[in-house]
């Protein structure tokens, strides 16, 4: 009996949660979760990606466009000002090639 009032405390928490997020029905949302028996729909593309990023998280990084990564060793910097740095200090001879 303890499991199944646990149960549906967890599934109320849930359910409250999803509304504090601003899930909706995929068939009113325009951004739909894509993970296989997800049902998570968001008005923005925004509050789509922080759910995938919580609900669905991988451990490969997310590379955005204006990212720089290393092509040597695939660190990712989010700034120039980084990706300079590490590249004269830890691939002169690459970054001396690149100049």
């Amino acid at each position: 009996m303890k499991a199944l009032t646990y149960l549906m405390v967890l599934a109320f928490a849930l359910g409250f949660a999803v509304a504090i997020i601003g899930c909706q029905p995929k068939e009113e949302a325009e951004f739909a979760c894509t993970e296989e028996g997800c049902d998570a729909a968001f008005e923005t593309q925004e509050d789509l990606d922080a759910h995938i990023a919580e609900a669905h998280p991988t451990d490969e990084p997310v590379v955005e466009e204006e990212d720089f990564v290393c092509e040597d060793c695939e660190m990712l910097f989010m700034t120039e000002d980084e990706y300079v740095d590490h590249m004269m200090t830890e691939h002169p001879e690459d970054w001396a090639a690149m100049m």
